[in-house]
């Protein structure tokens, strides 16, 4: 082989797997929530992950191949969770057209199956935590422990309301 053959061998595997090289298999996602301090425990779609958790604001370093649920709670606010998916992105999507065009299938089939072209979105990942106790979870929960006198009280509303209304239909006639 001549060196100009070599080079290009060199060059043609030092391109596999762009995206995996440059951009690595994993994706640093952020997490912020208002108010801070919450915990956010991370459940990955898999089941492999284990236990991984940290508190508001902070970051944790996830596959970019896997889909995660992010859960935020914090005691005296409603829990709250978010869906983190990997997407192809234009860095990602780059590095795997450039194995591509260069010949270096297997760099893409690494970069495929390594995930490194995606990035997980949405980051970072922002929640707004509201107070337990807000006058729309009391609703619910009373809607819930008193439909039925919810549902007699509206009938009777309605009931009141045409009631008064004929009885302002015949004062009108009754002046005429």
């Amino acid at each position: 082989m001549n060196i100009k053959t070599l080079s290009l061998l060199g060059l043609t595997f030092s391109l596999c797997a762009c995206a995996t090289v440059t951009r690595g298999k994993e994706d640093t996602v952020h997490f912020l929530s208002t108010p801070p301090q919450a915990e956010v425990r991370i459940e990955d779609m898999t089941g492999k992950l284990g236990d991984v958790s940290c508190t508001t604001p902070c970051e944790i370093d996830l596959s970019r191949k896997v889909t995660f649920m992010a859960h935020f709670s914090k005691e005296g606010f409603s829990s709250i969770a978010a869906k983190i998916i990997p997407k192809i992105v234009t860095a990602g999507g780059t590095a795997m057209a450039g194995n591509v065009l260069l010949g270096g299938v297997i760099g893409a089939a690494i970069d495929g199956s390594t995930g490194a072209m995606n990035d997980l979105l949405p980051n970072p990942v922002s929640v707004k935590l509201n107070p337990t106790g807000t006058p729309s979870e009391l609703i619910t929960v009373l809607t819930k422990k008193d439909r039925k006198a919810a549902k007699k009280a509206a009938k009777d509303a309605a009931k009141e309301v045409k009631k008064v209304a004929k009885e302002a239909e015949k004062a009108a006639n009754d002046t005429s």
